[in-house]
């Protein structure tokens, strides 16, 4: 648990940094370049984010008699409260950053990556707890 916390944190430390620097070191190669590398960017993040909540969510919820649907309902809401929280504090940290810019449509990449990192993440504990139960 603990070191999904410092994973996550860290990580945000990284996207905080690299939002930091003036701009590209290039010039984009095609129009809205920018927005595949918010998707890549926030696609490791998406997959922190799934676990942790995975973690702590399902654990503790698991003698409070929900239904698993109440449960993934419950869990996708705080994934993407919580995806939404680091997106909107990443594009207004930028706002501040002499030569970059916040923009509508780079908060909607952070949040695709971080939906594809979830999905990944739930895809790769499906398999996990598959090749769980053949062993059994």
């Amino acid at each position: 648990m603990l070191f999904r916390i410092i994973s996550i944190f860290s990580y945000t430390a990284i996207l905080f940094f690299l939002s930091d620097q003036n701009s590209f070191p290039h010039e984009p190669f095609f129009p809205h370049e920018d927005k595949i590398v918010h998707i890549i960017l926030y696609l490791p993040m998406g997959f922190l984010l799934a676990g942790f909540l995975n973690s702590i969510f399902f654990h503790s919820c698991i003698n409070q008699n929900l239904t698993s649907s109440r449960l993934r309902i419950l869990y996708y809401l705080y994934f993407f409260l919580g995806a939404i929280h680091l997106s909107v504090m990443d594009e207004s940290h930028q706002f501040f950053v002499p030569g970059r810019n916040a923009e509508f449509l780079d908060m909607a990449a952070d949040i695709i990556g971080c939906a594809t990192g979830c999905y990944f993440y739930l895809k790769y504990s499906f398999f996990k707890n598959q090749k769980k139960l053949k062993k059994t």
